[in-house]
């Protein structure tokens, strides 16, 4: 027969197998978190362009199978000008914003756009900034000037 002694001792066994039992589930949980959190991150933020780019004192144009990045073109343009804005997002997310650079004002903001074609007249003489930005999107989107002339 066994001993109190030896019933203790298997007790405080049991108890230190546990408590590393506990340990090793918690760290494996935490890395794997970790692991998963930097997997999301590089594969959330890791630039990306598989296209074509045309962009020239006339127009912007953007044809891409794959794009997470942003892009920008400044055009100038005076008064009575006008942008033929043409695009089609096919999957992902793209955004498309003007801005007028001399006071930094926003002509036009488009969020999460998807398919779209119109004209934007121009008030101001100056230089306009065509920015856009995508995450995991292909498509196409399609800026010529007109001039007013």
């Amino acid at each position: 027969s066994r001993g109190l002694g030896d019933v203790y001792k298997r007790q405080g066994k049991d108890k230190i197998m546990k408590k590393k039992t506990i340990l090793i589930t918690l760290f494996s949980s935490i890395f794997i978190l970790i692991s998963s959190v930097i997997a999301f991150l590089i594969y959330d933020f890791h630039y990306e362009f598989n296209g074509i780019r045309t962009a020239d004192e006339n127009s912007f144009s953007l044809k891409f199978s794959s794009m997470n990045s942003s892009d920008n073109h400044e055009l100038n343009l005076k008064q009575n000008d006008s942008l033929n804005i043409f695009f089609s997002i096919n999957k992902g997310k793209a955004n498309l914003i003007i801005t007028y650079l001399e006071n930094n004002s926003t002509l036009f903001k488009g969020k999460n756009i998807t398919v779209g074609k119109f004209l934007l007249d121009i008030k101001d003489d100056g230089n306009y900034l065509l920015s856009v930005y995508t995450k995991h999107a292909s498509g196409f989107i399609n800026i010529m000037k007109n001039s007013g002339e």
